[in-house]
């Protein structure tokens, strides 16, 4: 009887004392694990976030030592200023409690509220990326744990575009391009400073900005654009409201709608998702590359233990080409066969880029 005790007993304990060891293995492993907290400054399912977050999964999916929480401080639909401090407590308080070792914050909102509150802090290091701002604007300057990827209009590229379009109008030079946008955007005004501070615009000139906040002044931005520019740029027409006494905003593919039906100069979007909502062409910035070089230099101040401030902030390289074909036809736009092939590829491509950081 003792004997089949005994034998009962350690078939019991075996198996028991594997479990415990198989436990205490897993829970020493998550302990041990990286800690990467990825903070969006917008929502998950926005086209510019969805861009980013495929730059992150094509370094991030196979790094299994890794442990990586996701936060969206959806302050892009919710623009008011007591949400996003909420928002901002609400990250913070995650980051204290998690203790991650790299935060990776995407766009100019996060930095407001979320990066700038933890400069020079020994224990955790920033990685920003898609800001429009300068690094001085947050004092990363003066930061010995925080690197990134600065976000830019790729001008150039612009610039090439309304060239190869106005010689095949038959358009006098210099041509005349207007950005016309909404002011109720910080990123829009980011990005107007940097579109008029351009100083290789050639054979374009650019006619003073409309950066609008009504649907009435949108209307009568772009019928003065007919006699005062060749070219509409659109950087954003969200945040556009009915009236100064109606604040609920127009939807963004009814005034691109508007838009389209009464200009007979060409659209060109600064971002990609302009294009989504009705306009022609678009020269963006890419997501893509914003999210895999930001997760290339977490994995650098992670495994090669390089200080965050000793790798230099990135100017982007990568640009995203976007097109609506009948639209394009609709508005004599053509470029050469170049830009609807490098369109059709898109930025999925990021592979065949130099290895960047």
């Amino acid at each position: 009887m003792n004997n089949f005790s005994k034998k009962i007993g350690l078939e019991t304990m075996i198996p028991l004392i594997l479990i415990i060891l198989l436990f205490s293995y897993f829970i020493s492993y998550n302990q041990l694990r990286k800690k990467i907290l990825i903070v969006h400054s917008y929502y998950k399912d926005y086209s510019w976030v969805i861009d980013l977050n495929d730059g992150l999964s094509s370094v991030l999916n196979n790094q299994d030592s890794l442990k990586i929480e996701y936060y969206y401080m959806d302050t892009k639909r919710d623009t008011d200023e007591r949400h996003k401090e909420r928002e901002g407590i609400e990250v913070r308080r995650l980051i204290d409690s998690l203790q991650p070792d790299v935060v990776i914050a995407f766009d100019d909102d996060a930095q407001n509220y979320v990066t700038q509150y933890y400069l020079n802090n020994p224990s955790i290091s920033f990685v920003f990326s898609g800001v429009n701002g300068e690094p001085n604007d947050y004092n990363f300057h003066k930061a010995s744990n925080v690197t990134g990827i600065l976000e830019r209009l790729p001008m150039q590229a612009t610039h090439d575009a309304i060239i190869e379009i106005a010689k095949r109008k038959n358009l006098p030079f210099p041509v005349r391009a207007q950005h016309i946008s909404s002011s109720n955007l910080v990123t829009v005004k980011l990005n107007d400073e940097s579109l008029r501070n351009y100083k290789n615009w050639e054979e374009v000139k650019i006619v003073p900005s409309r950066l609008v906040s009504t649907f009435s002044e949108w209307k009568k931005a772009i019928l003065d654009a007919q006699q005062n520019a060749d070219f509409i740029l659109i950087s954003n027409c969200r945040e556009i409201t009915h009236s100064e006494i109606n604040h609920t905003l127009v939807p963004s593919t009814e005034i691109m709608k508007w838009t389209l039906a009464n200009t007979q100069i060409p659209v060109i979007g600064l971002n990609n998702f302009i294009v989504d909502e009705g306009a022609p062409l678009a020269i963006s910035p890419s997501g893509y590359e914003q999210g895999a070089v930001a997760a290339r230099m977490a994995l650098k101040i992670i495994y090669d233990n390089i200080p965050a401030n000793k790798i230099p902030v990135y100017v982007p390289k990568q640009f995203i080409v976007s097109m609506n074909p009948k639209l394009m036809e609709k508005f004599s736009m053509k470029l050469p066969e170049i830009y609807h092939a490098f369109a059709r590829v898109a930025q999925k491509h990021l592979s065949e880029m130099e290895e960047t950081p």
